[in-house]
């Protein structure tokens, strides 16, 4: 800070008091007055409500994303054309009149073929429904955020929205993890969890 004509007065006054009688100099401190940015950091009541209404919004489609993402997980478990409790698909058949065991036993070597085969994609075809609906979901979510932050107006309080919007991805993240983390055997895939509920 540059020494200006009046801190040189200031400074000098001294020189024409007798030395018994001069006053104590005291270091002189700038001060920033600027308080532009202590406005910046104040978030009104409707910045707050659009962050929260998108943050709700998204830790909904967030955990039903959630049970999706662990259905992907525990379908890829099974190979060749085995299917969980809860998938149900009627075997095919076909009984013609034939000439002989021989053509019998063909033609139902091939329904069995046609069952095995019809098993394996309607595995495949829900698994990838599964990925389907959680990149939707994803989807979704990005199209909240980038609303909430056309709705707010002060460019300070997006990081505010972002925070929050992490920590939500945080929470069923972990959730994942805690649930990809338990052993089940197949057989345990085809029972209905109960829905837990969360809290924030």
């Amino acid at each position: 800070m540059a020494t200006t004509e009046s801190d040189s007065e200031l400074i000098n006054i001294n020189d024409d008091i007798p030395s018994g009688q001069q006053t104590r100099q005291h270091q002189i401190i700038p001060i920033n007055f600027n308080l532009g940015n202590l406005e910046d950091d104040i978030i009104d009541d409707t910045h707050s409500q659009v962050i929260d209404n998108c943050i709700g919004k998204v830790d909904e489609l967030l955990s039903r994303r959630h049970y999706t993402a662990t259905l992907t997980r525990d379908l890829r478990r099974f190979k060749e054309d085995e299917l969980p409790n809860y998938a149900r698909i009627h075997k095919g058949s076909f009984s013609p009149q034939l000439s002989s065991t021989e053509t019998e036993h063909y033609f139902k070597g091939k329904v069995t073929e046609f069952n095995k085969q019809i098993r394996m994609e309607f595995r495949e075809f829900m698994l990838k429904a599964s990925n389907d609906y959680s990149e939707k979901i994803q989807s979704n979510c990005e199209q909240l955020w980038r609303e909430a932050c056309a709705n707010i107006k002060n460019g300070n309080n997006i990081p505010k929205l972002n925070n929050k919007v992490q920590e939500t991805k945080e929470k069923w993240a972990d959730e994942y993890r805690k649930t990809a983390s338990k052993a089940m055997n197949k057989e345990d895939l085809g029972k209905t969890p109960k829905k837990q509920i969360l809290k924030n």
